[in-house]
């Protein structure tokens, strides 16, 4: 009985691997033999991957490249196809949000004291701009600024509640500021409670007036490489994007676009996209060239603006900062490629009456100044209409910057 079950289970396996090989009916034997048979990488194969000349034979930057992809855990071939679609109004990629979103990147700043000690402190709020994100913290236990020595600036991406046993989120340093008396600040606006401090990098400092101990700070991020500072960079050394350069030298001839936005962490206050502009000579200013998108002259360019201020909401109080915002800049060349990004706090100062216009009103001047460029923009308040109006608005940069881009003369 006991033979005539084997003979039965054997048919039974026959009739079930009837699979077809060369013509000929696979056996349980000859499906076991193929079943052992498993790849292995050849000898010479790893031999020629781990000799040292195949690791010398790689680009410079390749093996540190390879290991940051690795360590932030990110797909770049996903996140660069997304950021390949632009929005033609800015100029920037138009999934930026999106793409920030998916990935679960977000920011913290890390204070360090004198003796050393650092605290980090997670976003509590962002505003999403078309070409800019102002991120906002204002929860947690505050040092006074006496005590401290500076401060860092880091994308994280990862799940914001990481699960215990998760790896560490990647942290890509994207400013670095410092504290010390050396350094210099100035003074953005008050209230009567806050006083705004503004160091480089954009970086706003409200402290309590009085004993000058934080009470929150806001950073403005321009959309231009936002992701990649935040991803591929590490904890210590910010990610460097390599500079363009044209193929034609006559693209800085034909025509310039500014798209430019005033806002505070809340709201836009406003938005104007200029397009073309041409560049010209900077009056009185020889190593300097100017794109001048609203004349002082052309009265229906003249622009009508909402109210500048700075909303703060800090330990159950909040305000209103005047005549201070955030200014998002960008200039794009003939080629829609970023010449010229900026994103800054700015601030409104009186200006004397010099110019004779159409309005009669109260004036107010903008200007911002890097080793970049600079920002001149002119305002009247028109006190029986109860209306700001921007009635001039130019943008200048080295001359030497537009030959580096571009070559050829400017």
């Amino acid at each position: 009985m006991k033979k005539l079950n084997s003979e039965r289970l054997r048919k039974v396996k026959l009739r079930v691997l009837k699979v077809q090989e060369g013509g000929e009916i696979a056996t349980p034997r000859r499906i076991c033999n193929l079943v052992k048979k498993k790849w292995r990488p050849r000898g010479s194969v790893m031999t020629e991957a781990m000799s040292s000349t195949s690791v010398e034979e790689k680009p410079a930057g390749y093996w540190k490249k390879l290991l940051l992809k690795e360590m932030a855990g990110c797909k770049d071939s996903t996140w660069k196809t997304e950021l390949r679609h632009m929005n033609p109004h800015t100029g920037m990629p138009a999934l930026t949000e999106h793409v920030l979103r998916r990935l679960h990147i977000q920011w913290e700043i890390t204070l360090i004291s004198k003796n050393g000690r650092e605290s980090v402190f997670k976003q509590t709020h962002t505003f999403f701009e078309d070409s800019s994100v102002t991120v906002y913290w204002n929860r947690g236990v505050w040092p006074f600024m006496s005590s401290l020595n500076g401060l860092k600036l880091h994308g994280i991406m990862g799940p914001s509640l990481p699960a215990s046993g998760d790896k560490p989120r990647w942290r890509s340093l994207i400013h670095q500021t410092s504290f010390d008396k050396s350094v210099h600040w100035s003074f953005l606006g008050a209230d009567k409670l806050v006083k705004l401090l503004r160091f480089n990098n954009g970086i706003i400092v409200g402290v309590w007036r009085g004993n000058w101990k934080i009470a929150f700070v806001m950073v403005n991020l321009h959309f231009n490489k936002l992701i990649e500072r935040s991803l591929l960079g590490s904890s210590f050394c910010p990610y460097i994007p390599t500079e363009d350069t044209a193929l034609d030298s006559d693209h800085g001839r034909h025509g310039y676009t500014l798209h430019i936005v005033l806002h505070n962490p809340l709201q836009r206050i406003m938005c104007h996209r200029f397009s073309p502009l041409y560049i010209s000579r900077a009056p009185f200013q020889g190593d300097y060239v100017q794109l001048v998108a609203i004349d002082l002259a052309d009265v229906p360019q003249h622009k009508p603006v909402a109210k500048i201020s700075v909303p703060w909401q800090a330990e159950g109080l909040q305000g209103d900062i005047e005549r201070c915002c955030m200014m998002t800049l960008t200039v794009l060349d003939e080629a829609q490629r970023p010449f010229w990004c900026v994103s800054s706090p700015v601030k409104m100062c009186n200006k004397l009456r010099v110019v004779d216009l159409e309005y009669a009103g109260e004036q107010f001047i903008i200007i911002y100044e890097d080793v970049e460029g600079k920002v001149k923009m002119t305002f009247v308040w028109m006190e029986d209409l109860q209306q700001c109006f921007l009635v001039q608005l130019i943008t200048a940069f080295p001359a030497a910057k537009v030959k580096r881009r571009f070559g050829g003369e400017s």
